[in-house]
Order: C-alpha cells, then sequence, then structure tokens
C-alpha cells in the first residue's frame, strides 16, 4: 500500500510534485521516489509489503523503458501472472508483474487479468500519454485536477488542496450531496475543479493534459444481469467456500507480519475463521470495545477468537480516549466526510500497527451478500403502508411525532433505539415510492439544498438506471455497491487505516467473490427477515452457530450523548449561529432549529448535527 501523486504539464513540476508527496508520507513512510520527465513528474510514497528490497521501488520503469509506472496497492494473484508471463523479473513484487503485464498484453487486456485493488498513473514515453486507473470497487482512492494548465493527480485530497488551495473554489452542489448522504459522492468532490476517478475506470491524457480516452473496463451491472446459477444450496456453499479461501490466500502472501480486524461478525468473524484454518500459527486478531455496555461489541469478538485460538488482542477504551481523537478526524479524511464510526475505525488501526502491517477485514459481506436490514423491510414496509390512505398516515406520523423519542423509548421495554426508530417510521408515513424510502434510509438531511446556501441541484436517488432489475432486493444491493460501499465504507477504512500506516485487504471485494455472488440466487442470500443465508452457513462449519446468532450491531459511537455531553462546547463554536452566519455557507437557522431540538431532546438529530460539525471542522483545516 502506497500513495502517488503526479503533474502533467510545463513548469517546475518536479519540486511542487515533492511537496505534495510529503503531505501524504503516512501512505507510505517506508521510501519515496520521483520521476521527471519532459512534461510529466510522478511522485510515489511507498509502504512496504512485498519484496522489500529497493527492486520494489517505485517509480517503476518497465524492462523495455517505454512505460513508467507509481502504483498504489496489491495485486493478489501477482504469482500466477507472473508465472504467466514467463519473463526473467528483477524482483519479487507485484508492481513489476502489473507493469510487465501492460507491456505485454495492453493495459485494458492486463486489467482483467487483474485480482486486486489499486490506483495507478502510467506513463507512455513512446505515445507521450499519461493513463491514470482505479480497481473495480474504488477501494484506492484516486482525486484528479486541472489547475494553472496542469493535470494535477492524488491519492488523497489534501496533496492538492494544501499546494494549490488558492485555484479552488468550494462546490456548493457537492456539499449538498454531503449533506444528504454524509460523503461526497464520486465523481464529485468538495471543490469545483477537483474530481475522483470513478471506480473500475482509466483516463489517458495527452501531453498538454487533455483527456483522449476514458473507459470502464468492468462493472457490476453486467454480472448482476446474467443468468443464475442452477446449482443447490449445497453446491452454491460448497463453491462460495471454495472461492473464499483460495482468494483469502492470496490475500495472506506479503512479506510483513498481517492480521485481521474481528468485530465477532459474521463477515469478520468468516474472513478470520478462513485465515486461520490456511495459516500455521494463530492469526493476530485486533477487537476495541467500549465502557458503555450498549456499544461495546468487545466479548462477541473475544468468543470468536477463543473459539478460532487465534492470538488475540483487544482493548477496551474509556470516554476520555476516543473523545480526544474526534478533532483529528477532518484532517485525517481532508474532505468532508462523517460516518461516526471513522472514529472506532481509526481507533482499532492504530491499535493494529503497533503489532502488524496489514490486516484483513469483513467489509463489504453486507453489500455483496445481502446482509443489510434494510433489505428484508424496505419492500416489506412500502407494500404494506401504500396501501393505507394518505391522510391516515399522515394522522399516524403527526401523532408519533407529538411525543419525544425518550418518551417512546421509555415504552419500548429496553429495546435498543425504540423511539427513535419509531420517529423513523413517522417519516417513512409521508413517502410513497420505493426509490424515496430507500434515499431516506441511507440519508441524513432530507433538504439539503436548502440548507447549503447557492446550492441549486437536489440530490437524489436514481432508480432509473438500474431497471433492469426485477427485484427490490437486488436494486439496493446494486446501488450499495455502487455508492455506498465506495464513498462511505472504503473511504473510512482507507483513510483511517492509511493515517496509521496499515493497510486493509478485503477479500469479499475481490472480483472472484463478487461476481460469483451476483449469479448466486438470490433466496441463497436473502430470504424472509434474514440475509447473508450463505454466509452463515458457511461460518457455522467452524463455529457454533449460537456464537454469532444475533442482532446485528453497527460499529456505533454514542454520538448523541456526546453531543449533549462532553462534545457540546467544541461543538457548539464551530456551529453557532454567529459563525455561519458570517461564513454564509449554510441556513444559519436550520442548524441552529436542528440543535435545539436535540438538546431538548424533541428529536435525536445526531447525524444531522455531525454532518455539520464535521464539515466545519474540516473547513477550519482545509479552505
Amino acid at each position: 500500500m502506497c500513495g502517488i501523486v503526479g503533474i502533467l504539464g510545463s513548469g517546475d513540476n518536479e519540486a511542487l510534485c515533492r511537496r505534495m508527496s510529503e503531505l501524504i508520507q503516512h501512505r507510505g513512510p517506508d521510501g519515496s521516489g520521483d520521476y521527471s520527465v519532459k512534461n510529466i513528474s510522478l511522485g510515489h510514497r511507498r509502504l512496504s509489503i512485498l519484496d522489500l528490497t529497493e527492486s520494489g521501488s517505485q517509480p517503476m520503469v518497465s524492462r523495455s523503458g517505454r512505460f513508467v509506472i507509481s502504483y498504489n496497492g496489491e495485486i493478489y494473484n501477482h504469482e500466477s501472472l507472473r508465472a504467466k508471463l514467463g519473463l526473467p523479473l528483477n524482483g519479487s513484487s507485484d508492481t513489476e508483474v502489473l507493469l510487465e503485464s501492460i507491456e505485454k498484453y495492453g493495459l485494458e487486456n492486463a486489467l482483467h487479468e487483474f485480482c486486486g485493488m489499486f490506483a495507478f498513473s502510467l506513463w507512455d514515453n513512446r505515445e507521450q500519454t499519461l493513463t491514470l486507473v482505479r480497481d473495480r470497487f474504488g477501494q484506492k482512492p484516486l482525486y484528479i485536477a486541472k489547475l494553472d494548465q496542469k493535470l494535477v493527480f492524488s491519492s488523497e485530497l489534501k496533496s492538492i488542496t494544501k499546494v494549490f488551495k488558492s485555484n479552488l473554489s468550494l462546490d456548493s452542489n457537492s456539499l449538498s450531496a454531503f449533506f444528504k448522504y454524509n460523503y461526497i459522492p464520486t465523481p464529485r468532490s468538495i471543490f469545483k475543479e477537483v474530481s475522483k476517478l470513478e471506480p473500475s475506470t482509466f483516463a489517458t491524457y495527452s501531453i498538454d493534459g487533455s483527456e483522449i480516452e476514458k473507459k470502464k473496463y468492468w462493472s457490476p451491472e453486467e454480472f448482476s444481469q446474467k443468468e443464475k446459477l442452477n446449482i443447490s444450496f449445497d453446491e452454491a456453499k460448497v463453491k462460495t467456500k471454495n472461492v473464499l479461501l483460495e482468494v483469502i490466500e492470496e490475500q495472506m502472501t506479503m512479506d510483513v507480519d498481517y492480521g485481521s480486524f474481528l468485530s465477532g461478525g459474521i463477515d469478520s468473524s468468516l474472513v478470520t475463521s478462513m485465515m486461520q484454518e490456511i495459516s500455521s500459527t494463530p492469526v493476530n486478531t485486533f477487537s476495541i470495545g467500549f465502557e458503555r455496555k450498549e456499544f461495546n461489541e468487545a466479548n462477541y469478538a473475544k468468543e470468536v477468537a477463543s473459539q478460532l485460538g487465534t492470538s488475540h488482542n483487544e482493548i477496551i477504551l474509556n470516554q476520555k480516549e476516543v473523545l480526544d481523537i474526534v478533532p483529528k478526524m477532518a484532517e485525517i479524511y481532508c474532505e468532508p466526510f462523517s460516518d461516526s464510526s471513522q472514529i472506532p475505525t481509526y481507533l482499532v488501526s492504530k491499535m493494529a500497527k503497533n503489532k502488524v502491517k496489514v490486516c484483513l477485514t469483513g467489509d463489504a459481506g453486507d453489500e455483496v451478500f445481502g446482509g443489510y436490514n434494510r433489505y428484508f423491510w424496505i419492500p416489506r414496509l412500502h407494500s404494506k403502508l401504500s396501501k393505507l390512505p394518505r391522510p391516515l398516515k399522515a394522522l399516524g406520523s403527526k401523532g408519533i411525532k407529538s411525543f419525544s423519542p425518550e418518551f417512546l423509548q421509555s415504552l419500548g421495554f429496553g429495546k435498543r433505539n425504540f423511539g427513535d426508530n419509531l420517529h423513523r417510521i413517522a417519516d417513512l408515513l409521508k413517502l410513497e415510492t420505493l426509490e424515496e424510502y430507500y434515499s431516506y434510509v441511507v440519508g441524513h438531511w432530507s433538504c439539503p439544498s436548502e440548507l447549503v446556501l447557492n446550492s441549486d441541484e437536489i440530490p437524489k436517488v436514481d432508480f432509473s438506471s438500474i431497471d433492469f432489475l426485477s427485484s427490490d432486493i437486488e436494486k439496493m444491493i446494486l446501488l450499495d455497491q455502487k455508492t455506498y460501499l465506495m464513498d462511505d465504507i472504503l473511504v473510512k477504512t482507507d483513510r483511517a487505516s492509511m493515517a496509521n500506516s496499515l493497510e486493509l485487504r478485503v477479500p469479499f471485494l475481490d472480483r472472484r467473490v463478487a461476481e460469483l455472488a451476483w449469479q448466486l440466487p438470490l433466496e441463497y442470500k436473502v430470504s424472509g427477515n434474514e440475509g447473508k443465508l450463505i454466509l452463515k452457513s458457511i461460518l457455522g462449519d467452524y463455529i457454533p452457530k449460537s456464537t454469532f446468532e444475533r442482532p446485528k450491531v453497527g460499529f456505533g459511537v454514542p454520538l448523541s450523548d456526546w453531543l449533549r455531553g462532553d462534545l457540546k462546547e467544541w461543538s457548539w463554536d464551530l456551529i453557532n449561529p454567529e459563525r455561519l452566519r458570517a461564513e454564509g455557507n449554510l441556513n444559519h437557522k436550520m442548524v441552529s432549529d436542528c440543535w435545539n431540538d436535540h438538546q431538548s431532546g424533541k428529536a435525536n438529530n445526531e447525524f444531522k448535527l455531525w454532518d455539520v460539525v464535521m464539515f466545519q471542522a474540516w473547513k477550519d483545516q482545509y479552505y
């Protein structure tokens, strides 16, 4: 895992490129390199995982001298590709295999062969072109800008922001999208002049920085439309298990110490179980817990680790330890981002880095194998509520909202989030279409274009582009893979881990796993009120079902209480009406009303307020 930067255009690019590279040193603390010729400058920060010698250093020049690559990522099937190449190579790195595969087969043909996560720049000395490439699901980031008549790119936005700040202007429509989803969707960025390269895409530029070609080389839509495999559940289970074992074994091949993130949930437990089966020694597992019992899942992880016999590492954090790192979040994410599980993700990465350099995770199991509760209850609730008369639904919504979440919680017999969930149902009663239901569930502010001043675009979910799918569940799975997974989950884990110089690998996003999952009959993944059926069945071969059969709980923090307590003063300093009025970005009255309702207990506005707080904290750092 590494960081890459580059500049294409006339002028003293080499000095600027080095400044950009220094700003992402955390992504590659083990070494740096640069390449400059004519109008192109490439920079690289190295986190050594494979071939720790100088033969794995970058930027790397191909055997013929035609291509130069600066590459961030891992090609997991590099050993089989190396054998297929049949060439005497200088070292054992996957970078050299990637580079020589492009030389031999051509870029697009080679991309179809790669199984891995990557973002890279490829300079062609013969054609005098630069090509930027991103992996299938966008696991590795790549920002691109045209500034001062230069094409500029980087693994992280901060390299561009810090070096070219005077050239950048805030994009109000991107900000509106952020307040809708708690992230800025690809290809947008917070700045008008900067974009993100889309996943499974390569873009080629001429020596003057103009775009020559932009093309997608893979898409989940293609596999979502294929005919399902005509096999039994047991046959599908064996096939899925074998593919996962193959992928995980490849991802465990490295020249440094590794481990796994273990939450005790289905996905991380299955990845860890397979790692332990493959490994000849106990696998290092890492989990964190919180003193507050309702947010502490450490005991589940400890039980799974005990069943598997891993070398388990656990820290129970007190509130002060957690709160101390909150102000660092805006700097780490370098673009507005407000998924509050960013906090525990950063902390577990920091813990793991003390012992290993790489961890495998269970991320994307929900998006690939249908694990989110919304996949079951949105279609069912929509079907039932759509039959009710609108006046009755409006009356019901008004009646529920007349009581505070705290009062309703007292009627919930101890059920977690009972009051908040009833308020959400009250909101859903106002909606009509499945598209509206999904948009509400994945969103925060319902009218972000009213919150953001000078915003003239209303963010919305588009179901029309996926009408080729007849299943509502598969529509939501596909949308999650194309949006939430890429711009929330993968952004969260990449920035949190790389801030600690730790590489994370995601077996469920290997192309072989993701493509197989789309070919499985839906009922093997989702049925009734249950998802990930096939994963649960495989996991049952490793540990007792009683160990993991429990309600799904997210990687949460007590955000609502923090905003009323320990973080109240810090947050208010960032979002008070005087400040917002002076800055002119947000509707200060809407924010104040949201704050007051939360403080009084009239509503739980934790996520809406966290959006505002994280934007304001980001602005203090970068704009």
